[in-house]
């Protein structure tokens, strides 16, 4: 067996929005996705670069917008 292509990453968007985490096989990993266009802040997995397990934040007060679950 091959081990996946994993690498850490800091990326800032054309638009201003950032991911810190990891990348595998050229899709977001496990990390942080800030949206400053919506003012949410995401920390948990994706899956085919989509939120799969984790929690959207508000980066104003730091409260809770939803939990996603697979």
């Amino acid at each position: 067996d091959v081990a996946p292509l994993e690498f850490y990453t800091f990326a800032i968007y054309n638009n201003g929005n950032e991911y810190t985490g990891t990348f595998v096989y050229d899709n977001l990993g496990t990390g942080t996705f800030i949206d400053k266009n919506n003012g949410l802040r995401y920390e948990g997995s994706f899956l085919d670069n989509s939120p799969y397990k984790g929690t959207w934040y508000y980066l104003s007060d730091g409260s809770v917008y939803q939990v996603v679950k697979p």
